[in-house]
């Protein structure tokens, strides 16, 4: 049986999973979060432009932004487990060495 949850935070998923029993956790082979609500609090997007996808590799995240004036770069963040997720800079690309990620990721070009 597949069963959906929406949270907008990952405290709110989190506590909301820890409720379950574990033989029901168990179970559970892959959780989704929309991570662009709340990215997209943390910078002030051009009128019209939302943040379409976000992808993760080790504490990165790349939003990618959609609308009238959103342009071709990608708005790159930083997650710190004390004080969460952090903007980091926006750009066409950025290379993973500079990041410390040691596998590609999509918002790097080298």
């Amino acid at each position: 049986m597949t069963r959906l949850r929406w949270a907008r935070t990952i405290a709110a998923v989190t506590g909301w999973l820890t409720a379950r029993p574990p033989t029901w956790r168990e179970q559970i082979r892959a959780v989704a979060i929309d991570m662009c609500t709340n990215l997209q609090k943390l910078v002030e997007l051009p009128k019209g432009v939302t943040f379409g996808s976000v992808e993760c590799m080790k504490g990165r995240a790349g939003a990618d932004p959609q609308g009238p004036n959103g342009g071709d770069g990608v708005y790159l963040f930083h997650y710190n487990a004390g004080t969460g997720w952090k903007y980091y800079g926006a750009g066409s690309g950025y290379d993973c060495k500079d990041l410390g990620l040691t596998e590609p990721a999509p918002f790097c070009i080298s």
